[in-house]
């Protein structure tokens, strides 16, 4: 198998240091698998996402298949984390703004 097969785009978006989210990311389309690549120099919170229906929408945290919000734990960096169910219109969101600016990656797998 291929490295790369199943990836359809990578998206790099950016953190600023004192802020908690990301800019609203097209992604072009739905995913129904993506991969959220976290920052080695990750100094913010916990990491979630929030998703809207239409750009500049009204974003909403984004749930797993159970009733619990996706979120990873401020613990884990220097990882590609999966998620399901990607809509278009997404933000990264922490729980605390980090310290430096950060560049995390949103890669739609399909």
């Amino acid at each position: 198998m291929a490295v790369n097969e199943g990836v359809k785009r990578v998206y790099e978006v950016k953190v600023a240091s004192g802020a908690t989210s990301t800019a609203e990311v097209d992604l072009g389309a739905h995913y129904s698998r993506a991969l959220i690549g976290i920052p080695t120099s990750w100094t913010g919170g916990d990491v979630r996402l929030q998703v809207a229906e239409n750009t500049g929408g009204t974003f909403k945290s984004l749930y797993g298949s159970t009733t619990a919000r996706w979120s990873v734990s401020a613990a884990v960096s220097g990882a590609f984390v999966p998620v399901e169910n990607v809509g278009r219109y997404v933000k990264i969101e922490s729980s605390s703004a980090p310290s430096a600016d950060s560049t995390f990656y949103i890669i739609g797998v399909e």
